[in-house]
């Protein structure tokens, strides 16, 4: 039985509102187990920039990621006061040193009143990505895959553990850009071209995809599918919200409040803000991605929808067929997976075997703190001190030789980018 078969069948007895309630109270209940008790000090260092901003009365936070600040902002003017303490916990007294360190990371956690903070710094991450979750269910409106699409993006381990065990904002860019999906599908193109370029202004790798965009607009103009007024009004949107940063640093003579540090945030540099950060040694993926790209330029799309999905998978999987940088990241392709499977077939296996193997390839692999007793740390101290998998599976096969954790993780990493082939 196939594993779409298999969804439909545990959930035949239900109706689709019946389906849909159901599955947003399971995910809701996962999601409130986790959020008090895990996170990374990427939190942490999130919330000490936005209490500095807010005490400082400064909301310029750099060129890099406007959206979320604002939207993490706007969560916590209404949460701060519940909020212990956070002169001591939350305290930054140098804007040019906002990482925290793992010093600041367990006075957080060490306070009794952790588990409220996480709570509170990770509502912005329920929200919005529950109203993800009703995006995506109304992209597959009467598709025979809605209800297997929902599953995928509420109980898929990537966004989970994205969003709520390590603590990452992710979910509020790959939000927008699914509404940016939605939009197309229902020929918003002036609305998609507003809410993409909120999308620009969340997340750098966002940036990659503005050719995709390029490219549905010169296919809409060949298809005379859109007037050449919303085409040209939904370019030029598209290029104020690029050019934002730069016209407020201009227009109010403003300068970032947090320089850059370790690839975490950017000063004004424009683009080159995304090549040196963390992700600076993904120069070699944009060979192939370029020619994945161009080899849509020669197919016709009738659905904007569905080339900028196509378009997305093309630019971000080859990223992650030569390495993953950091376990949260490949979050960035979770959405453009399941809603291009609207429009092509037998994509389901592949993108459970992805996820799969993204998982075992983390447990194997468990660099910068990823999937490590570290993120336990709320709960209690003692967890930093404990093995990871890695170092269980070393204590249960001692002499083993030949699966080594290297093997093992190589060989998840294949499987992982053999779906991805598939997917392409």
């Amino acid at each position: 039985m196939s594993p779409e078969s298999t969804i439909n069948t545990m959930i035949a007895p239900f109706t689709a509102h019946q389906k849909l309630i159901l599955m947003l109270l399971i995910a809701v209940l996962i999601r409130l187990a986790a959020m008090p008790f895990f996170m990374h000090m990427d939190l942490l260092s999130e919330y000490r920039r936005i209490n500095y901003a807010f005490d400082n009365w400064s909301f310029y936070p750099g060129f890099n990621r406007l959206t979320i600040f604002y939207i993490e902002s706007l969560f916590y003017m209404f949460t701060k006061w519940f909020v212990v303490d956070p002169q001591l916990l939350l305290n930054l007294p140098d804007p040019a040193h906002s990482v925290a360190s793992v010093t600041t990371h367990f006075i957080f956690t060490g306070d009794p009143h952790v588990f409220r903070h996480l709570f509170i710094f990770k509502l912005p991450y329920l929200v919005f990505d529950l109203l993800a979750a009703l995006l995506i269910w109304r992209y597959f409106d009467g598709h025979r895959l809605q209800t297997v699409a929902l599953a995928l993006w509420l109980f898929n381990p990537v966004t989970l553990y994205a969003s709520y065990f390590f603590g990452r904002f992710e979910v509020i860019s790959l939000f927008f850009l699914i509404w940016t999906a939605l939009c197309l599908k229902q020929n918003k193109l002036l609305l998609a071209a507003v809410v993409f370029g909120l999308a620009l202004n969340c997340r750098e790798i966002n940036l990659v995809l503005v050719p995709v965009f390029a490219l549905l607009l010169f296919n809409c103009w060949k298809q005379r599918t859109a007037s050449l007024s919303v085409l040209a009004t939904s370019a030029a949107v598209v290029v104020f919200f690029l050019c934002l940063p730069y016209l407020i640093e201009i227009l109010f003579n403003v300068e970032p409040l947090f320089t850059r540090e370790t690839g975490v945030l950017s000063v004004s540099k424009g683009v080159s803000a995304f090549f040196d950060s963390q992700i600076g040694s993904i120069y070699p993926y944009f060979v192939i991605s370029i020619v994945c790209f161009f080899a849509l330029t020669i197919t016709n799309f009738d659905d904007p929808s569905e080339l900028y999905l196509v378009g997305g998978l093309s630019m971000l999987l080859p990223l992650f067929m030569i390495g993953f940088t950091s376990a949260h990241y490949f979050s960035w392709a979770v959405p453009f997976l399941i809603l291009a499977a609207c429009h092509r077939q037998n994509l389901l296996l592949p993108i459970l075997v992805l996820l799969l193997a993204w998982v075992f390839f983390w447990l194997f692999n468990p660099v910068g703190a990823h999937f490590t007793p570290l993120l336990a740390t709320p709960i209690h101290e003692a967890f930093f001190g404990y093995n990871n998998f890695q170092g269980y599976y070393h204590s249960i096969f001692p002499d083993q030789q030949i699966f080594t954790p290297a093997l093992l993780r190589d060989l998840f990493f294949s499987i992982c980018v053999a779906s991805m082939i598939t997917v392409l």
